[in-house]
């Protein structure tokens, strides 16, 4: 160690930015840890922890780590905090974020602007500190009325000559700002003819542009001396006249245009694709012949300029294909007729009327009954966005009435963590990896005081890779039985109970005394997600309606056998032989998943014929290690396919789900509506996606070799 500290800061800053580790997630953790070390250590890793700074001044939903308040309203205290730290840290910073967004619904005395200007003064006496910087970066909200750039800051950022300068926000600039030297990246987001004033002035090399997402938008006039242009713009709610895009004065240099469509509803995905692809070479000046046109997810497309030259096949994706648009749209009607399959099962499965909700007073609210309480909370729950706080959680906030009530949703299914790989227990603020008995038994302390509110339960042990010294190795060690035991049995209303963690560190006995206690609850779905063995004495469990096994092999399929659940979730492994499921007598519906490049499945390993009348669902999954091999993966998989299946996969709807799965579903006898056949031989298709995929890496092998270059010219 003292050997190393020796060395020179570019020499430690070389060796620790070069640390190999297995992951990438575990690699951003080493270089903190090692800051820890001693203080020439903390010097030395400054400059790779504290490189790229995120100054934030307000933020949608964050908080402050040094004062431990919100970030959504602009508090001065906390502010100068985050200015004081990035001040303390001048000496490493090379890459400055700030981060203002503002606040629709100000608080009394805020400036509803983003970088107010009252603040610029004491912003500027920490930005002078920062000596080193080669990037700049405004960022917040694209959103509602601009605020003004403040020229103080402006002029600043002209003494600091960054080679990378973005406004990622919704600004107005003066027309008086002097000019910045040296700018070679620019991003300008809400691209208008305000902002291509900034655009001319500076006239970067590399330009990426966003333009608003509404309204008429601002032609775009290349300038000389453009090495890249990035666009993205939306047809859908914005409007743009013929020719629009026009590189043309620009033949040398790279271009890529992102135009996206975002509907509103699925069903007009085919519709509007059919539309905008036409209308795509009307908007480019150029033959499009000549560019590489992709379709980017469902309602996006990409298109890239070819260089001079390019001797490889691009992508024509805009280009009319009949065919390609009426099986997109046959199975978009398919999805919709099956989801009012399912939406008429459920009204009929339901007596009561649908629930239309109301928002009575808070008065009104708590004289209620706590079902009716209960039901209002849920259908709430139903239209919240998943990026939402959830409503239960926060009224639950409110009064102890609404805290009892809502802690029937917010606990209703309860993951009761033993071990979790990378978790966190936010009861004892430490760490799940590690056996820990005294969080262990806090944790069991809370399950215990909500077991009135609990009907699903999950318990996780996922075993440690590298145990401690004592550490139990097995999953549900008998240790932790009698504790564990204590608590479960005042958990009377379950109705689900499911094991889970780790299935490729070898399978772990299962305690019989917790089998006994399943037996006593009568559960309806019990799930083994986790490598088990079993001793021979056990009893099958009476009630069972859904059984989940992970991973499916010979030990497992006895726990199968004796429960015969009407519903069955199999799981193989993912490697090595599979073992051949038998299916039973009474059994309703079967969801198998397994993985068939690196396994070895028995010829005609997926036998129904016994159950004819059951719901099968298969996916079948070939991961290759590279993109480049999915054509040919998928050519081999899917001619293999019929010899899996005893039966015969003409009744079968059989869908390729993504470029590395497939979807098998037997249809119901008599079936006469659309069946897919995505595994039938189709030259043209597979010659189609082979061509694509050998485009895709001609095109990033030249993208690779003009980022080379580009980087070659910077160095001089």
């Amino acid at each position: 160690m003292a050997r190393l500290l020796d060395l020179s800061t570019e020499i430690l800053l070389h060796i620790i930015g070069n640390i190999e580790v297995d992951e990438y997630e575990r690699r951003k953790y080493v270089i903190p840890r090692l800051s820890l070390v001693c203080k020439r250590f903390n010097d030395v890793c400054g400059h790779l922890i504290f490189r790229s700074y995120k100054l934030v001044l307000r933020s949608s939903g964050g908080r402050c780590f040094f004062t431990g308040q919100s970030l959504d309203h602009w508090k001065d205290e906390a502010v100068r905090t985050r200015l004081r730290h990035l001040k303390s840290k001048a000496d490493f910073v090379r890459k400055l974020r700030i981060v203002d967004y503002r606040v629709n619904h100000p608080d009394e005395g805020e400036s509803a602007e983003a970088l107010p200007a009252e603040f610029v003064p004491e912003l500027l006496e920490t930005l002078t500190a920062l000596q080193g910087l080669v990037s700049v970066i405004f960022e917040g909200r694209d959103d509602g009325q601009p605020s003004p750039f403040p020229v103080a800051l402006w002029d600043w950022v002209a003494s600091v000559k960054p080679n990378e300068l973005g406004f990622r926000l919704l600004l107005t600039f003066p027309d008086n700002l002097q000019p910045i030297h040296g700018v070679e990246e620019l991003h300008i987001f809400n691209y208008d003819e305000q902002k291509n004033s900034i655009v001319t002035m500076l006239k970067p090399p590399i330009l990426r542009l966003v333009y608003p997402w509404s309204g008429e938008l601002f032609k775009f006039v290349p300038y000389e001396g453009i090495r890249y242009v990035g666009i993205e713009a939306d047809l859908m709610y914005t409007k743009t006249g013929p020719q629009f895009f026009d590189f043309t004065q620009i033949p040398e240099a790279r271009v890529t245009v992102r135009l996206s469509f975002n509907v509103e509803y699925k069903m007009h995905i085919p519709i509007v694709w059919k539309k905008y692809s036409r209308k795509l070479p009307s908007l480019f000046v150029e033959d499009l012949a000549l560019w590489d046109v992709r379709r980017s997810g469902r309602c996006s497309v990409v298109l890239r300029r070819l260089p001079p030259g390019f001797g490889g096949t691009p992508a024509q994706e805009h280009v009319p294909d009949e065919e390609k648009e009426r099986e997109e749209a046959e199975r978009m009607d398919a999805y919709y007729a099956r989801r009012a399959q399912k939406y008429c099962q459920q009204v009929l499965q339901n007596s009561e009327a649908p629930f239309s909700h109301f928002v009575p007073s808070m008065a009104c609210l708590l004289n209620l009954s706590a079902e009716v309480l209960l039901m209002i909370i849920a259908n709430l729950e139903q239209d919240r966005s998943p990026y939402q706080k959830t409503y239960a959680s926060r009224m639950s906030l409110v009064c102890k009435q609404l805290n009892d009530v809502c802690g029937n949703l917010l606990f209703r299914s309860y993951p009761l963590v033993l071990r979790r790989y990378r978790g966190y227990c936010f009861i004892t603020d430490k760490p799940t990896e590690h056996w820990e008995d005294d969080a262990i038994h806090a944790r069991l302390g809370h399950l215990r005081s909500k077991a009135a509110l609990v009907r699903k339960l999950r318990i996780v042990d996922d075993k440690a890779y590298h145990p401690r010294e004592n550490e139990p190795t097995d999953a549900l060690p008998a240790d932790i039985i009698p504790d564990l035991l204590s608590t479960l049995k005042l958990l009377r209303s379950l109705v689900s109970v499911s094991f889970e963690g780790r299935s490729d560190l070898g399978p772990s006995p299962f305690p019989v005394p917790v089998w006994d206690w399943l037996a006593s609850v009568r559960l309806n779905e019990l799930g083994l997600k986790l490598s088990f063995t079993f001793p021979d004495s056990l009893e099958p469990i009476d009630g069972i309606q859904e059984l989940h096994i992970k991973p499916y092999n010979e030990a497992m399929s006895q726990i199968v056998t004796k429960q015969r659940a009407p519903t069955l979730h199999l799981q193989y492994p993912w490697q090595g032989d599979l073992y051949k499921f038998e299916a039973y007598e009474g059994l309703e519906n079967v969801h198998v998943e397994a993985d068939i490049l690196r396994s070895n499945p028995p010829p005609k390993l997926f036998d129904f014929t016994p159950v004819p009348q059951a719901k099968v669902v298969i996916k079948l999954s070939f991961d290759v290690e590279y993109k480049f091999h999915i054509p040919g993966a998928w050519k081999s998989n899917s001619r293999r396919l019929p010899s899996l299946f005893a039966e015969d996969l003409a009744d079968w709807d059989v869908h390729r789900s993504d470029q590395c799965s497939i979807t098998l579903e037997r249809l119901e006898p008599g079936f006469k509506g659309f069946r897919r056949q995505d595994h039938v031989p189709d030259e043209r298709k597979e010659k189609e996606e082979v061509d694509n995929m050998r485009g895709h890496y001609e095109l990033r092998a030249w993208q690779e070799e003009q980022r080379q270059k580009l980087q070659a010219e910077r160095l001089g």
